[in-house]
């Protein structure tokens, strides 16, 4: 057997299996790879996973809860060629990625950690994530591909249920992919970044609220634009999104109670 192979025991993977554990979640736990994983699975006469992973969840945008996540997917969520479906964010906001975790009824969460370097600095971020065809090929048909950054589209409105759950997968994404501020001058201020037929799709949903430009004046041939809303007009799409949520971002929603009152 090879070396790494010994860094963890029969009794100690069949007791993560018990426990329902995801096989992302075992090789974090481990910190070995998903092959040493699958090798020792083997050997013990395991086939299959036995956990209450739910990944039907986005079968049916008929919540809020699910039109929100799809909206935070869209925005940040990561889709692989090789089924992989994950969502990673900054260490800060771990409660919300066990949320998320959750939300496809994973009980014993364990949530993946490391640095990132970014123009000299460094990053802590937290992840969470599955791989699993029927979820990877859903999430897809929705409109959340592969490589999206400078294709994106807007979804179209026949896959909600109802038109109000549109609100929530926007307030998904502005979660994800939007900036919410106040000024020196007290003005409460969003912007939202995207693709320019991502945000014209938002954008139809606010009528006259929105200032619409590319982000990077520098290369105005790229596909990345942004929307802004200040003054009254934040207001205006904040209060759409977020007054009568149940499920947010935690500081976002504390910037936006600070913007209106």
């Amino acid at each position: 057997m090879a070396q790494k192979d010994l860094k963890f025991s029969d009794k100690t993977l069949l007791e993560l299996l018990k426990q329902r554990h995801t096989l992302y979640e075992i090789t974090d736990i481990l910190g070995v790879c998903r092959s040493t994983v699958a090798r020792r699975m083997k050997r013990l006469g395991v086939s299959t996973f036995d956990y209450k992973l739910d990944v039907t969840v986005f079968d049916s945008i008929d919540t809020e809860e699910k039109a929100y996540w799809l909206g935070f997917m869209f925005a940040d969520g990561y889709v692989s060629k090789n089924y992989a479906v994950s969502l990673t964010l900054k260490e800060s906001d771990r409660s919300h990625i066990e949320r998320f975790a959750r939300f496809f009824n994973i009980r014993n969460i364990h949530i993946g950690k490391g640095i990132a370097k970014l123009n000299n600095k460094e990053y802590k971020y937290c992840r969470w994530g599955i791989k699993n065809k029927h979820l990877h090929d859903t999430l897809c048909f929705l409109g959340c591909v592969q490589n999206k950054s400078l294709i994106l589209k807007f979804p179209a409105k026949e896959i909600f249920k109802n038109q109000g759950l549109i609100y929530d997968f926007i307030r998904g994404y502005v979660d994800g992919d939007g900036c919410l501020w106040i000024n020196k001058k007290d003005v409460l201020i969003l912007e939202i970044i995207g693709t320019e037929e991502f945000l014209k799709g938002i954008q139809s949903y606010f009528p006259d609220k929105f200032t619409f430009g590319h982000k990077d004046k520098r290369h105005p041939d790229s596909n990345t634009y942004r929307l802004i809303a200040c003054s009254q007009n934040a207001k205006d799409v904040t209060n759409k999104l977020y007054k009568n949520a149940t499920i947010y971002l935690e500081r976002k929603y504390l910037k936006y109670k600070i913007g209106v009152s």
